[in-house]
């Protein structure tokens, strides 16, 4: 039986009753704080219905790593935005330029769980509340900029782009002892994890900040890859009023199986039915992130035997040695090939990038979204990549400011027309199939 997205959710009650207030007020508290939110979705999800596809943002953690911020050897970036809040902002504001209409904040890994054995888990308020606030920042500052995109119709009373919180399984003081691919999954990552019942309290305080921050609209879980550690946070994300999307996480092992990531358990149906039991009534999307390519659409068709509501996809490309990545060149035609056939496909209605990605993809993949019908505020528009070609070449040359587009779609459309490399320079390519 396929599970669907219910049109007339509503969040669900959360926590028990304690200090003298009732259950119901609470509830009424929550609801006003989150209504908001509810109200947002139900306006994305009609334009879903309709076929437009919503552009997320790429990967925040590696590209601060990319430009050169430090991280945590235990907490990988879940301070990031403490000690160095320009940077993050700039990287959200580079991915609302390149097209992003969805930003998640940089609280991936901003719980208790990861926090404290670092030494900042007196932290995690501040932690969340500022990755929001840069977040803020980045779509005020690109506000005011002719290459932001207009919001749908019905989204044009509300702030554009629009901002999720993320809530992941990140493996807390993980040492690492063997590279993607190479090693059992087994050996990847083995991780501090606390007592079950304090790790579900750090899941808990995490989402209902989450919750509170007005600006968040949405709540993305990411890398949902087991039974036990994922079964906690879905379960405080489902608790804290947000609409929420649940992120799994799969690879293809050298045997071909197709295993939630990091492990040796088979993804299939029934293994889908019981994360989307976990999240509850407050589940609006499904989404397949930090997962390769080449695992992208085996995975979403496991999906599709369960659910035929939103669904998204944010692939990864490259490969992690914590607590750095290793990154590798995403040859951007094959990626937009790979989208079109998910979206053609699956269905797929929401798509950005994981972990390794960066504007470029992000730039590519709103251009995909953004030439097909629906795929602008319902209007059936000509292929961008070919309008703003088209554009260039009428120019006739490189013209001022095309210089500074070199990694524009539309730029490599433009080289490939007059026979140049798309890529440009000469740059080695990655393959995304294996």
């Amino acid at each position: 039986m396929l599970l669907r997205a219910r049109g007339d959710m509503c969040p669900a009650p959360v926590g028990e009753e304690e200090g003298g207030v009732s259950q119901e007020h609470k509830q009424q508290l929550h609801r006003q704080k989150v209504q908001g939110a509810w109200e947002t979705w139900k306006r994305v999800e009609s334009l879903v219905r309709e076929g437009r596809c919503f552009v997320i943002d790429g990967g925040v953690g590696t590209e601060l790593e990319r430009r050169g911020a430090k991280m945590d050897q235990k907490g990988w970036s879940c301070a990031t935005q403490l000690y160095e809040p320009e940077l993050v902002t700039a990287v959200h504001g580079d991915y609302i330029r390149a097209g992003a209409e969805i930003v998640i904040a940089n609280t991936y890994a901003s719980n208790r769980n990861v926090m404290a054995p670092s030494g900042l888990g007196d932290k995690v308020g501040h932690a969340i509340e500022e990755a929001v606030r840069c977040a803020v920042s980045a779509r005020n500052a690109a506000s005011s900029s002719s290459s932001l995109g207009p919001p749908p119709g019905e989204l044009r009373d509300t702030e554009w782009p629009l901002i999720a919180g993320s809530l992941s399984t990140h493996p807390p003081s993980a040492l690492e002892t063997g590279n993607e691919g190479e090693r059992d999954p087994r050996e990847m990552l083995r991780a501090a994890w606390p007592s079950p019942s304090v790790e579900a309290e750090g899941f808990q305080e995490a989402a209902d900040l989450l919750a509170r921050e007005p600006a968040v609209r949405f709540l993305f879980t990411e890398m949902m890859k087991d039974r036990q550690h994922a079964a906690r946070a879905l379960k405080a994300a489902g608790s804290c009023g947000l609409p929420v999307f649940l992120g799994i996480s799969t690879q293809i092992r050298r045997d071909g199986s197709l295993v939630l990531w990091g492990s040796e358990i088979e993804f299939t149906a029934e293994v889908l039915r019981f994360l989307m039991e976990c999240v509850g009534r407050n589940l609006v999307g499904v989404s397949i992130m930090h997962t390769n390519f080449s695992a992208m659409l085996p995975t979403l068709r496991v999906v599709r035997q369960v659910w035929d509501g939103p669904l998204g996809a944010y692939p990864d490309h490259g490969s992690f040695r914590m607590p750095n990545w290793e990154f590798g060149e995403v040859d951007l035609d094959e990626a937009a090939r790979h989208a079109e056939r998910w979206i053609e496909e699956c269905g797929l209605r929401f798509l950005g990038g994981c972990c390794g990605t960066g504007p470029d993809l992000i730039q590519t993949f709103s251009a995909v979204c953004r030439s097909r019908e629906g795929g602008w505020g319902g209007n059936k528009r000509e292929n961008l990549c070919e309008q703003r070609g088209r554009e260039k070449e009428e120019e006739g040359g490189e013209g001022e400011g095309e210089r500074q587009e070199r990694g524009c779609v539309w730029f490599r459309w433009l080289r490939r027309r007059r026979g140049g490399s798309a890529n440009g320079g000469g740059s080695k390519r990655v393959s995304l199939s294996e």
